[in-house]
């Protein structure tokens, strides 16, 4: 279980180039999917994706970043979100919000924004649905990223 600011932002940039989509924004916990399949394939060569139950969402918009610069910015909620396939770059946290900067090219007039997150808690699971600590998931990555530097 994921509960300090400090450990979503982290979870958040370990899932970077993964793409985010809001499945089931409606529910408490909400799930949301992350595309993220070179982190995936290290747990099972089989596997593409992650899965993330969202605890007690507080505050949940995103801020497109338009292709026209001279249209007025409006932060997006509700079910609007739903139509997000955000491909992650980086997240930080300001104050007690999470917010999620990344890549969005499945919509319209927009080339990304960001997604601000206010949340209680978070856990993560894979693609059959067991749990992993965030312990678990930063040794994944690391040695992915170890992997990668070292094949250079």
């Amino acid at each position: 279980m994921i509960a300090t600011l400090d450990d979503i932002e982290d979870l958040f940039n370990i899932f970077h180039d993964g793409s985010l989509v809001i499945q089931d924004r409606q529910s408490n916990p909400q799930t949301w999917k992350i595309d993220c399949e070179y982190l995936a394939e290290m747990i099972d060569p089989t596997f593409n994706f992650f899965y993330l139950k969202v605890y007690a969402v507080q505050q949940l918009s995103f801020e497109p970043w338009f292709d026209d610069t001279s249209k007025e910015k409006v932060a997006w909620t509700g079910s609007k979100l739903e139509a997000l396939d955000l491909e992650i770059l980086s997240a930080k946290s300001n104050e007690k919000i999470i917010e999620i900067s990344g890549l969005e090219d499945f919509v319209d007039g927009i080339s990304g924004g960001t997604l601000s997150l206010l949340c209680e808690k978070i856990e993560i699971f894979d693609q059959q649905s067991q749990s992993i600590p965030l312990e678990d998931l930063k040794v994944i990555a690391e040695f992915y990223w170890q992997k990668k530097c070292n094949a250079r």
